[in-house]
């Protein structure tokens, strides 16, 4: 055989094997970022289409579609206007009805971890423990 065939043969191996080296990292990668079924992740990135999904008949007075009424955002003295007062990651909605903490206070318990981040890791963000 031919010094260049061989080297031709040896070339298309090498990319070959290269190549299903790439795809098998490629899929390994992409299954990695896709949670498991059980676990619902509550990302900034995200919180506008859960949102959405949480409050498919949004109340007309509700500015910033939090699901929160007007009204209420007056009562509780959130933005009418932005769906996460307090910047945390949580919407309004969230911390007043399902996670009870401060809609204008990053840290409602103070401890020096947001809510959103104790809530992500399974931390009470209203006091000490777990959820």
């Amino acid at each position: 055989m031919k010094p260049l065939t061989i080297l031709l043969i040896a070339c298309c191996t090498v990319a070959l094997i290269g190549g299903g080296i790439y795809v098998w990292y490629a899929q390994q990668k992409k299954s990695e970022d896709i949670p498991s079924q059980n676990v619902v992740k509550d990302t900034p990135s995200n919180i506008v289409a859960i949102e959405k999904r949480e409050f498919p008949n949004i109340p007309d007075d509700d500015r910033d579609t939090d699901g929160l009424t007007a009204q209420e955002e007056v009562s509780i003295g959130t933005s009418q206007t932005s769906s996460d007062s307090d910047g945390d990651g949580i919407s309004d909605y969230r911390e007043v009805r399902i996670w009870k903490t401060d809609p204008l206070k990053k840290d409602t318990d103070g401890d020096g971890f947001s809510d959103f981040v104790e809530v992500m890791n399974g931390y009470n963000p209203i006091g000490e423990g777990t959820l």
